[in-house]
This record gives C-alpha cells, structure tokens and sequence, in this order.
C-alpha cells in the first residue's frame, strides 16, 4: 500500500517538472525570435483629410422623407396604403347609417388604380348633422396648420351628382382654422379641384376634414395639402432641409437606388408627381404606410423647363454630389 503511493506520488512531481520545463522552453524560444520594430514618424506630414468626405445620405425610412423633409401634410393621400379594407389614417364623419367608404379601384391614375368611394345616404328621412358627413385626414401625427401662412389644397373627384363639397382644417378641439365651400358639377368625369386658403389660428395637431350634405356616391383621389413657403418653392420642409443645408455636405448618397432608379414598371416621378400632375409611378406598400408618397424620395420638378428627380433638386440645393448604390 505504501509502495503505491509513493509511485503515485513520483508520478505527479514527474508530471509538474516537466510542465515547468516545457513552459520555461518556450518562453526562451519566444524571447530568442522577438523583434522589436520601431516606426519613426517625426519626418512624415499627416494625411489631410478632405472636406469632400463630410456628407449626408437620405432613405425612406421612419418618414425621412414622407412625414418629414417633404412638405405634404397628408398621409396616404393616394388611398393605397392600408389595402382594400383599410384606409388609415383616414376616418369617416358620420354614423355607419349616414357615410360608409371602400376602395374603388377605378382611378383617373393608371397605375395606381385605387380610390376612395364614399356614399352619402342622407336624404329627406335620414337627414345629415348640419356639418354634414365626409371623410377626416389628420396628417402624420398632426398637421401643423400656422396663422397667417397659405396652403394649396388639391383633390380629384368624381362624381354623377351636382354637390357641394366643404374642406375644413380643424384643430384637435375641432375649432376651424379654414373652411371653404366648393360647388363639384357633375358629368361622370375626374376632375382635378385645387384652392389655396390661409389659417385664420395656428394649431399643431389639426386635420383635414372633406364633407357634404348631398346624398349620393362619390369618389377621391390623390388628396393633397401643402404649404405655400417651401424650400425654395420646391416642396421641401424650410426648417428641416435648413438644418440639412447647414451641415454643408459635399455629397448627398441615397441608399436603396431602386427608389431612384426607376424600373420598367415605374416612372422617374414616383408616387408623389402625381400630386399636380397626371404623372403617375409605384404603389404604395404598407411596410410604411404612405412611404409612396415621399416628395423628397421620388417626385419631379419643373425646373428650367426639365424635370428633375426631387433626390437630385435635394442634392442641387444642398450643393452636394448625388449618389445612388
């Protein structure tokens, strides 16, 4: 018993010297094979950095865009955001007994075929509240509707009966900023409908009210408020694009080229040309609700009598170099 453990015991000192061994072995190997570099930096001019690396870069995400640089104030003004069956964020004014909408997919615009019917049923028997009933748009989050300033509103309808159709914008307690009443004749035809108003009050949360009295079945497209005094009269947010224009990048990247570079399926202009004009381009999709709608993204400008991508005009403007991956 006493003769094993004592080879136990000889086994386990063999066991330690020779680690301590292997391991002072490879610490002279490493010693005798180091070598020491030595940089002298003293006489080497630092490499300037050019001012052309500073920039900025803009993609439609969390409404870079829509929402936010361009200056529209409503959200999926085109109806085609939330699908058939949901048109957020627009809401009904009225009681299921007077209004009710659908998508039609009917539209003047040939590739973004969807509209919105509304049908009116007052009549004699089920009359309308003296406001009348209609469809409500609150923007993103809110319009932001200041005293004193001008806004162009815009609409296409049609509609088989002569009407009168009243916009309001009203704030979140429903006080009017602006009305106006505008008499649609019918003739079965979309017809474009543009006015130009002025806040009589400031409220930061309002909303785009569209209503009437007449009994009947109408339809909506391509539904647009947007403020007089812009970026240079080119739709862009004065404040936010300052900000940008402050920075003073020497180029201006869009990731996500397929938004600016067109497919066959699309038009250089995008969802948002159709805002003015008959131009027409890709749906909407409801990863982001309205994101179709960005000016900044995908709209084209008159100027100089070309038509220029608005991400190129943002560029310009900017005195940025445009890329695109």
């Amino acid at each position: 018993m006493a003769l094993c453990s004592s080879k136990a015991s000889l086994h386990v000192l063999f066991y330690f010297l020779f680690a301590i061994y292997f391991l002072s072995f490879e610490h002279c190997c490493v010693d005798a094979n180091s070598t020491l570099i030595v940089h002298d930096a003293t006489n080497v001019s630092p490499t300037t950095i050019p001012d052309t690396f500073l920039g900025v870069f803009l993609e439609e995400i969390n409404h870079a865009c829509a929402g936010g640089l361009w200056a529209e104030l409503v959200r999926n003004r085109g109806f085609e955001a939330g699908g058939p069956k949901n048109i957020y964020p627009w809401s009904t004014i009225g009681n299921e007994s007077l209004v009710s909408v659908s998508i039609n997919y009917s539209s003047c615009f040939e590739r973004n075929k969807a509209a919105l019917q509304m049908n009116v049923y007052c009549n004699d028997h089920n009359p309308c509240p003296c406001g009348g009933v209609g469809i409500s748009n609150p923007g993103y989050w809110g319009m932001n509707i200041e005293q004193g300033k001008r806004y162009k509103v815009v609409y296409h309808i049609k509609t088989e009966e002569d009407l009168n159709i009243q916009l309001s914008l009203a704030g979140v307690n429903l006080t009017e900023i602006f009305s106006t009443i505008t008499k649609v004749s019918e003739d079965g035809k979309w017809r474009r409908v543009e006015t130009v108003v002025e806040a009589n009050a400031t409220n930061h949360y309002s909303s785009l009210q569209i209503t009437t009295i007449k009994e009947g079945t109408y339809l909506f497209d391509q539904v647009s408020v947007m403020p007089l005094d812009t970026y240079m009269g080119h739709g862009f947010r004065k404040d936010l694009f300052q900000m940008v224009a402050d920075l003073k990048p020497k180029f201006m990247r869009f990731p996500g080229g397929s938004q600016a570079q067109p497919a066959p399926s699309t038009s250089q202009g995008g969802g948002t040309s159709r805002r003015e004009t008959s131009q027409v381009g890709r749906p909407q999709t409801t990863s982001q609700p309205g994101s179709s709608d960005s000016g900044a993204g995908l709209a084209r400008s008159h100027q100089g009598g070309r038509r220029t991508s608005s991400r190129l005009l943002a560029a310009q403007h900017l005195g940025s170099q445009a890329s695109t991956n």
